[in-house]
């Protein structure tokens, strides 16, 4: 599994998955050829996203899902409908 390196920025962190998910979709597209869809792009980004936030510090990792959870808790400014 990806994890952060001590002294690492997140930032650069996730450089290097971006740089993981741009060698996997260009590896897939040249395996498969024609048969590629967007729904497989989809998969790995969902999977770069997965490493990316199991590789992060624990303290981190702990602040962002506190963030996230509290965000989705907020009401929604948008029309319904």
């Amino acid at each position: 599994t990806a994890r952060m390196k001590q002294g690492e920025t997140v930032n650069d962190f996730y450089d290097h998955i971006n740089v993981l998910l741009g060698g996997a979709e260009t590896a897939l597209k040249e395996e498969i050829g024609a048969t590629y869809t967007p729904d497989m792009l989809r998969a790995l980004q969902n999977t770069a996203l997965d490493m990316f936030i199991r590789g992060l510090p624990a303290d981190i990792c702990a602040r962002w899902i506190a963030r996230s959870q509290r965000t989705s808790k907020r009401p929604s400014t948008r029309p319904s409908g």
